[in-house]
Order: structure tokens, then sequence, then C-alpha cells
């Protein structure tokens, strides 16, 4: 989803992984050091096998499992840390989104916003005072929906081990049925990526400064946009050959130190045959509405993880 630009891809890979961060909570016997040792882990077999991932997923994934440690493998009860821990990861989530979109092209991202909603409420014959702050309502209702998502998912987590165990033996059986395959997700040529990517940059750039074009004086508005334009060039400079570099490097070296793990070894030598139980589980789904067949999938996806062998 990462390598695809998917939108959205938060909700979904971010959902996943907090749902797996709270069924290892509720199996291991120290909870919190094996959400702490599962994120490391996590961490180091992203760098490895998906190189295409931003940087700020990784800042995603270490505050899922270290909140998570703090949460789930606290005495607390279990019915209250669970949607609390889910609706922060997914706030969080969202909220990385919004900081990173400032921090690339500045405050003047939401202030293009807020002046293109008046312009379009004024040639609409709309009110002005439902267009005021209206990046700000696109924040609070982008940040709402992952909060309304995290809920969704505790009562998800909730009864996943139980669904678990009563899905078990007939997902099992049914799988044996199948006949083997390899499955392999559509791919996204990399010179289309970085198009895709490069236009997408170009033109929310070039909608900041337009928008300052319209706004103001022909003066002022070809330095705000100028300014506008420098500022994101050299954030987008520096994430790139500096930031990026660096947490390269920090990641090198612990894949280095923790290559000779003998529990590293066995997540990378898992990835291949978990990949092959991808196309089955997804098959395994089919019979169900459309509406449920990403959890029956993803808790099919859960028990060929765990129990196949047997």
């Amino acid at each position: 989803m990462h390598a695809l630009r998917i939108p959205l891809t938060g909700i979904f890979v971010g959902g996943g992984a907090v749902v797996l961060l709270s069924l290892i909570a509720h199996h291991a016997k120290k909870p919190f050091s094996a959400l702490l040792q599962a994120t490391l882990a996590v961490l180091l077999v992203k760098f490895l096998v998906s190189p295409h991932t931003r940087a700020p997923a990784y800042l995603a994934v270490g505050f899922q499992g270290l909140l998570a440690a703090l949460l789930l493998g606290s005495p607390l009860p279990r019915w209250f840390c669970l949607p609390v821990f889910m609706v922060i990861a997914m706030v969080e989530s969202a909220l990385q989104s919004v900081l990173i979109s400032t921090l690339i092209f500045g405050k003047q991202l939401w202030v293009a916003i807020d002046h293109t909603a008046l312009a379009l409420a004024s040639e609409l014959g709309i009110n002005k005072n439902y267009a005021a702050d209206f990046s700000l309502h696109v924040i609070l209702f982008y940040t709402g929906v992952y909060a309304f998502w995290g809920l969704a998912l505790s009562f998800f987590a909730w009864h996943l081990p139980r669904w678990l165990e009563q899905k078990r033996g007939s997902i099992l059986n049914a799988f044996s049925q199948l006949e083997e395959g390899e499955a392999s997700g559509p791919k996204m040529p990399d010179r289309h990526k970085k198009k895709f990517r490069l236009l997408a940059f170009v033109l929310v750039l070039a909608f900041v400064s337009g928008s300052f074009l319209f706004a103001y004086s022909r003066e002022d508005a070809w330095q705000k946009a100028l300014f506008s334009v420098l500022r994101t060039l050299a954030v987008v400079l520096g994430y790139f050959y500096l930031l990026i570099p660096l947490l390269k490097w920090g990641m090198d070296k612990l894949a280095d130190r923790f290559a000779a793990n003998s529990r590293f070894r066995s997540v990378m030598k898992e990835l291949p045959e978990l990949r092959r139980l991808v196309m089955p589980a997804w098959q395994l789904s089919r019979n169900y509405p459309r509406w449920k067949r990403l959890p029956v999938f993803f808790t099919n996806l859960i028990i060929l993880s765990l129990y196949r062998n047997e």
C-alpha cells in the first residue's frame, strides 16, 4: 500500500498493526517485553524488505509499539486499555499526516485551503461563516474518522481471540482443500511511482503558491509564493539528503547488530510463507458479504499464519 500510494494507508496498515499488538499482549506471558521485541523486529524487517516505506511510517510503528507496551503491558484491565490504546494510536497516525504536510508545505498550505474555500463560498453565494476555518474543519473531520476507526478496532480486537478459537478448525480444514499457489500483489514500476509522487508534489505546491496570487496584491503575492516554494524545497532537500541518510545509517547499525539473532532470522524466513498465505486467506473470505470480507480475511490470515503447520 505504501508502494502504490493508496490513500488512508494508515487506517488499514496501522489498524492491522494495533490489532496484532493487542493479540500479542493477550497471549504473551510478559507482554511489555514481548511487545517491545516485536516492535524492534518489525522495524528491522520493514527497513530490509520495504525500502519504499516512508520514514514517518517508522515513527508510527515505534509509537504504536511503545504505547502498546505501556498500556497493554500494564496491570490495568483490558477492557479499558484496548480502546484507549487504539484511539490514541489512530489519532497519532492522523495527526502525523497533518504535521508532515505542515512541515513540508508550511502553514501556507492551510492558509491556501482557507482562501480557496472562502473564494468558492463567495462564487456560490454561500455564507462565508460556513467556509471560515475550513482547513481546521478538514483536520478535525480527518482525525475524527481515525478516532472512530480506533473504537471500531477495539471492539474487533476484544472479540478476536475468541473468534480465532471458534474459526480455527473450519479455516484449517478449508485451507487444506485449496490448491497451493503463489500470491503477488500489484506492482507499479519505479519510474511510474516516481512520476506520480513528483506530479502530486508539484500540484500541491502550485496550489499553495497560486492561491496567494489571487488573495493578495501582486507584490505581496509574488513574495509569499516565492517564499512558499523556497521553504518547501529546503525542507524536502533536508529530508532526503540529511534526515533519510541518518535514519538509514541508524537502521543499518541495528540490522548488523541483530542479524545473528535467532528470532530475527526466523521472522525473515517466515516472510515468503506468509506471502503465500495471502491469496488462500482472501479466497476463504469470498463467501461472505463484501462489508465482512476484510475482517474475515484478516482473521483467516492470522489463523493460517499461526496454526497452518497443524
